[in-house]
């Protein structure tokens, strides 16, 4: 879920949501409108985050955000994953200027998606759709991530 209060990249464009009219005014619909950058809450980043002339979210592949899925519980490691650790680990990508990850992920075909929060989810095997939304030319497109159990 996307609302004003989701985290954005430091320095990023939050997101906002507003009525461009309202029936309550007299308009005879509500219409809404929002605003944000595309790596708010759940999304795939696009090549062209990374390099100038690779390609845009309108050309990432559906198939890289379908498919099976394991969720893993990894509570049971000898030391906790704390919110400190998150942090340490959160600011080396955020102090990145290339992102070399990324490059390499991008460099092998292989498709990003991030900030899928699985807190509440059980462990076991799953089959992801995650489909960007066909945005032109952006460096990411929202994601609505659905997890569906696979049932033996």
């Amino acid at each position: 879920m996307v609302n004003p209060d989701t985290p954005e990249w430091p320095g990023d464009t939050p997101f906002t949501c507003g009525w461009a009219s309202l029936i309550s005014a007299g308009a005879s619909v509500n219409v809404s409108s929002f605003s944000s950058s595309p790596h708010v809450g759940t999304h795939a980043d696009a090549p062209i985050h990374v390099r100038e002339g690779w390609s845009g979210s309108h050309e990432l592949s559906l198939d890289a955000f379908f498919g099976p899925a394991i969720v893993v519980d990894v509570s049971s490691l000898s030391k906790e994953i704390n919110m400190e650790d998150l942090e340490k680990i959160q600011s080396l990508p955020r102090e990145s200027k290339n992102l070399p990850v990324h490059h390499m992920l991008f460099s092998d075909n292989a498709a990003i998606l991030e900030n899928l929060d699985l807190r509440r989810v059980t462990p076991t095997m799953y089959e992801l759709m995650a489909f960007p939304l066909k945005l032109m030319a952006l460096d990411a497109a929202p994601v609505r991530a659905v997890l569906r159990q696979i049932v033996a």
